[in-house]
């Protein structure tokens, strides 16, 4: 879109904002907006900037597929934070007709997720977050998936030693 500068006295020049978009953010006159320089271009922002940052979702009636396909659009619309509930600890996986264990559909489908980690891991929900650009303010989340990582880890290595399974053992 396009828009017409306006001189206003010797060193002031002015453009209008669309109407649109100004309804949008709730913008009126009088307000102060944050500009920032980009290359040749300028970013205005609000201060009701839409926030991305958590979403709270439920798959308690989900199926395998459509758990994957929540998380994944969830991540693609660019949450950093996915808090995700569920009621039952077994869902339909419909393509094989087996139940299997919604947390470890969650694991998998986090696995592909780029930057994105298991920071907090309860019965019945779990928190994903993205840890790309650690800051030190997240030192305890980041702590907390690495010992996360090792009790998962240290358990099933018991499960496979107390069964005799020993595809779980390390050759």
């Amino acid at each position: 879109m396009k828009r017409k500068v306006i001189k206003q006295g010797h060193n002031t020049l002015t453009i209008t904002l669309p109407k649109k978009w100004c309804n949008k953010f709730n913008v009126k006159g009088g307000d102060e907006l944050d500009l920032q320089e980009r290359g040749t271009g300028l970013l205005v922002n609000t201060e009701t900037i839409i926030n991305l940052d958590k979403i709270e979702i439920d798959v308690s009636c989900l199926d395998r597929s459509s758990i994957l396909y929540y998380i994944r659009n969830c991540y693609r619309r660019g949450f950093d934070e996915i808090v995700v509930r569920f009621d039952n600890q077994k869902t339909k996986y419909y393509r094989t007709g087996e139940d299997i264990n919604v947390i470890s559909i969650i694991h998998k489908e986090v696995s592909r997720l780029v930057g994105m980690e298991i920071v907090e891991e309860k019965k019945g929900s779990c928190v994903i977050k993205e840890l790309s650009v650690p800051q030190i303010k997240e030192f305890d989340d980041i702590l907390r998936r690495i010992f996360l990582l090792l009790t998962n880890t240290s358990n099933d290595l018991f499960e496979g030693l107390k069964n005799l399974d020993t595809s779980l053992i390390i050759k």
